[in-house]
């Protein structure tokens, strides 16, 4: 699942790597942030949720690690 913001500048989508979910965070200057889910079997409604609601936020970065953390959701940032 991926999702654009509004004015198309930034992107967040959930991807999976090695056998672990991961959501990737893109920024059209070119940054780049990946989360990775520590938990196994994350509940992917709960996560469309997240990520649909992030894209639309002024700030979609901290509206995914807040909507996390409000959801209690562990991630560690890592390679992408």
């Amino acid at each position: 699942m991926v999702f654009h913001s509004k004015d198309g500048s930034e992107f967040v989508g959930l991807r999976e790597r090695g056998g672990t979910c991961q959501i990737v965070y893109d920024q059209h200057k070119g940054r780049r942030v990946v989360l990775t889910l520590e938990q196994a079997q994350p509940d992917r409604g709960a996560l469309t949720e997240v990520l649909r609601g992030a894209a639309q936020s002024r700030n979609v970065l901290n509206a995914v690690v807040a909507e996390l953390a409000a959801r209690r959701i562990a991630v560690a940032f890592g390679p992408s």
